[in-house]
């Protein structure tokens, strides 16, 4: 299946191992990616990009996945974008990681280790 260049991902993780990772999982599949090391560089990208999803890990420092994804969904609010979806990336398998995942306004959840078929799964119907 051919996957078209346009679906542009924001990756959002501390460990540089697990950005360059995904960053080639989603290049081998036509996917083009950008990178954030936390929620507040996240934001930032967010503010000046347009994005199909961002994958958002948990925890990180200065602003962690849950306070940038609240965030991100208040200035949607604020500004009339649309929402952007965010997908949760962590290693954190509990059924309190998965609610807090959806308070905080996460659109789904994908544990680590990653699997591409299941996040082709949830990238590919969020593109137009």
């Amino acid at each position: 299946m051919a996957i078209p260049a346009t679906i542009r991902v924001l990756v959002v993780d501390d460990e540089e191992i697990n950005r360059l990772f995904l960053v080639d999982l989603l290049k081998m599949n036509n996917i083009e990616p950008d990178q954030a090391r936390d929620g507040k560089d996240a934001i930032k990208k967010w503010q000046q990009n347009q994005y199909t999803a961002i994958l958002m890990d948990i925890q990180m420092p200065v602003m962690d996945g849950f306070d940038a994804t609240r965030t991100i969904r208040r200035l949607e609010k604020e500004q009339g974008r649309p929402e952007t979806p965010i997908i949760a990336v962590t290693a954190y398998h509990s059924q309190e990681s998965r609610f807090e995942c959806k308070n905080s306004g996460m659109t789904t959840y994908i544990p680590k280790p990653v699997v591409i078929a299941d996040l082709l799964k949830v990238i590919l119907p969020l593109h137009p």
